[in-house]
């Protein structure tokens, strides 16, 4: 697969960036059916002839920001694509998918900001998902929230501003699918190092 990715950016003073995106490309597929040795006879999946397919797409997006507000939307492929025999389960897609997100940050006290925001993901032939989260920043230094992902997670979150460079994070996932059954959950550790800030230049706190 090989694509390229092409933006441009509108600066607004005091308002705010507008951004806008293209990617044109395209995918390679190459399934070698023949080659495949299964252990059971005559199966359905790799009984087909090789498959070679070339498929280009191109997807788009748009986003707005500020020092306290983000919304945006991008579809990465717009073409739905789609190769193979389906009736004998040996085929390939490329099926189209939507994301919407926005979030703002807002003050609560001197040194508390609250910054809740949302990311929904919608895919032709399946339920939209939801990621919900919500975060509490203190002193500009430690955050600390919860985020809910619909059918899938409930995560913990907690993250540390060590100095202007370097942010150092854990997240703890809890499953709320049947897999909770074999899973007790999982831990994320998160290392965020910024490079090439000015020593005179003063930084200001990212929130996104």
């Amino acid at each position: 697969a090989g694509f390229g990715y092409f933006s441009y950016r509108i600066k607004f003073p005091s308002r705010g960036t507008l951004a806008m995106g293209l990617n044109l490309g395209f995918s390679n597929y190459r399934a070698m059916n023949s080659q495949v040795t299964t252990g059971t006879s005559n199966d359905p999946s790799f009984m087909n002839d090789d498959l070679r397919a070339f498929s280009p797409n191109f997807g788009s997006g748009i986003y707005y920001s500020s020092d306290r507000f983000y919304v945006g939307a991008s579809s990465p492929f717009l073409l739905n694509t789609s190769f193979g025999d389906a009736d004998n389960f040996a085929s390939i897609a490329q099926i189209r998918h939507y994301f919407l997100m926005a979030g703002y940050v807002m003050d609560l006290s001197a040194f508390v900001k609250f910054k809740p925001n949302l990311l929904v993901k919608l895919v032709d032939g399946a339920p939209a998902q939801f990621d919900l989260n919500a975060n509490f920043l203190f002193d500009e230094i430690v955050w600390a929230g919860v985020s809910w992902r619909s059918f899938d997670s409930i995560d913990l979150l907690f993250s540390f501003q060590i100095n202007p460079n370097l942010r150092l994070g854990y997240a703890y996932d809890i499953t709320t699918t049947n897999l909770g059954s074999v899973s007790s959950g999982t831990h994320e550790i998160l290392l965020n190092y910024v490079l090439g800030l000015s020593k005179n230049k003063v930084v200001t706190p990212r929130y996104f």
